[in-house]
């Protein structure tokens, strides 16, 4: 049976609190939420329950994310043993780069394609954090998981995406997830 898990987490700690971007292990995990795509159910995953997610995220026949395997899984691995590249994985980072020679963000792609955008950003995600404002943290995660599950569904349907170059012009990227 299929099991697809869209996944997207939010840290602690930004990358110039831990020495930067190489230090990824050190931002720590506020909290990440899982969609179950066949069963239509987010769930989210505190610091204290991240053994649970990490064993959600191994049982997938496929974890789609968007930069899951450079930063998400980066973070994630100071919580286990289990080499967690793995998992089954779409990036689709990695195929946009690959197909466009340059990284995208997230947001470029939602706006491009879904007319979409995300909520707020990973530093106002640490300012949640920080505040304690769960509420907050919880519904910005579950927005980008939304987006990353939609442009996913778009980019398996439709077999492209879109996005604005730096003219605003709307640009196609042909993406295959197999």
């Amino acid at each position: 049976m299929s099991k697809t898990l869209i996944f997207d987490l939010e840290t602690q700690k930004l990358a110039n609190e831990v020495g930067g971007w190489g230090n990824k292990d050190q931002m720590l995990l506020s909290l990440g939420v899982l969609y179950n795509v066949e069963e239509d159910k987010y769930t989210t995953y505190f610091e204290k329950d991240v053994d649970a997610l990490i064993k959600e995220l191994q049982s997938a026949t496929l974890a789609v994310g968007y930069n899951i395997k450079g930063f998400d899984y980066a973070v994630l691995q100071r919580y286990s043993i289990f080499d967690l590249q793995m998992i089954p994985t779409l990036d689709m980072l990695e195929v946009v780069h690959k197909s466009l020679g340059f990284r995208l963000k997230l947001d470029q792609l939602a706006k491009g394609t879904l007319g979409d955008a995300k909520s707020a950003d990973g530093i106002q995600a640490v300012t949640f954090f920080r505040e304690k404002r769960w509420e907050e943290l919880e519904h910005y995660c579950q927005k980008d998981v939304e987006i990353t599950y939609k442009v996913y569904d778009h980019g398996r349907k439709e077999g492209c995406l879109f996005y604005e170059d730096s003219l605003n012009n709307k640009r196609r990227i042909e993406v295959n997830w197999n």
